[in-house]
């Protein structure tokens, strides 16, 4: 095995220091950063071996993900309604663009949803106490007495 080669493992080993165990999945960006980082460490090593060796298609290499003006529009008009609809989830919004015409799916909202930062508040809890209704209101007391219903003490008072 010439130093080359074994240099070039070293580099692998020292990318993937900091992730865990073996025959775990690792998304495309992560690779393409993979890819990037061994380049620049080993500068006469070629693109086509650093994919082979880390299994990283060099299409996958090449590819820049391109934003679409209607993916723009999409994330502008989720964003409005979240904030006209708070109490909203995604699954109601992706109804909501549904009737305006949107053709979207409703995993796709989610993940612009997530990616906006968007989160429905969470629900204020009611207040018992002050309001409640055998406070102000005579016809809902309690029974005085465990033995007498409700129905029976009004129809005593009436007599």
């Amino acid at each position: 095995m010439d130093a080359r080669v074994r240099r070039f493992r070293e580099a692998v080993r020292r990318v993937n220091r900091g992730r865990s165990g073996t025959g775990i999945r690792y998304s495309a960006e992560l690779r393409q950063e993979a890819v990037a980082q061994l380049l620049r460490a080993l500068p006469a090593m070629s693109v086509r071996r650093v994919c082979g060796v880390l299994g990283q298609p060099r299409s996958t290499e090449r590819y820049q993900p391109r934003e679409s003006v209607y993916a723009e529009r999409l994330a502008e008009r989720l964003v409005a309604l979240a904030t006209e609809y708070e109490r909203y989830g995604y699954r109601r919004v992706t109804g909501l663009l549904g009737n305006e015409g949107w053709r979207v799916n409703h995993k796709r909202v989610e993940r612009i949803w997530r990616r906006e930062g968007l989160k429905v508040p969470k629900r204020q809890p009611k207040r018992y106490g002050r309001t409640a209704p055998w406070v102000t209101d005579p016809r809902h007391r309690r029974p005085e007495s465990s033995d007498r219903t409700g129905s029976e003490e009004l129809r005593t008072e009436r007599d």
